[in-house]
């Protein structure tokens, strides 16, 4: 039993963890008492995945692994459907999934949510470095956002989030009328590049830009 703030006061919950595939943990929960589901499937790598502990005590692993886009679609939608009849009207669901079957995803939502339901594509990106492929690097990751109905919760934010201002400083004196060197960047962060102090840049050629 725990405690959860909410407003003034404080309410009594009930939490708990139950472990194991969703298909057969759902079949006890009842019908729209869920207020939110989040879904992190197997991604269709078409590999066995083993990660351990950083103590290297415990080893947890999971096959993903498919005979085709067929199967692994009737693997979703069972636990779709299941997350649908348990979420409540109010209710939101988030599907975690990357580039190698978010086209199925997206179908199989829009069959058991419905595409009207269909709220916002949240794109996660991270930095990835290049290397010899001929290709684009994967550097992002999805998760589409469905509500059950139309009638459902959204906590906007209450507090504005700006970005800080940076001053940058361009230069685009030519080499040839500059004493001090050509600049050898386009754009750069004030005060470090070398024509600052050209008779150029003091002529005007330099300017600020605010980001």
């Amino acid at each position: 039993m725990n405690w959860r703030p909410n407003g003034n006061r404080r309410v009594r919950v009930n939490s708990e963890v139950r472990q194991g595939d969703c298909l057969d943990v759902l079949v006890d929960v009842p019908e729209r008492s869920v207020s939110l589901v989040y879904l992190d499937p197997p991604f269709f790598t078409q590999k066995s995945h083993c990660l351990r502990t950083r103590d290297r005590s415990k080893e947890f692993s999971f096959r993903d692994v498919w005979a085709s886009h067929e199967e692994y679609a009737g693997f979703l939608h069972e636990r779709l459907v299941q997350c649908r009849r348990t979420l409540a009207g109010n209710g939101s669901l988030f599907f975690h999934c990357d580039r190698r079957a978010s086209h199925l995803a997206r179908t199989l939502l829009d069959s058991v949510f419905g595409d009207g339901n269909f709220r916002s594509e949240i794109v996660w990106h991270y930095r990835r470095w290049s290397n010899s492929q001929r290709a684009l690097l994967p550097s992002h990751q999805i998760l589409y956002f469905y509500s059950n109905t139309d009638d459902y919760l959204f906590n906007r934010s209450v507090q504005a989030i700006r970005r800080p201002r940076t001053s940058i400083r361009f230069c685009s004196a030519a080499s040839a009328t500059n004493r001090d060197g050509a600049c050898t960047s386009a754009m750069t962060p004030a005060g470090s590049c070398p024509l600052m102090r050209s008779r150029a840049c003091r002529s005007g050629t330099c300017g600020t830009f605010r980001t």
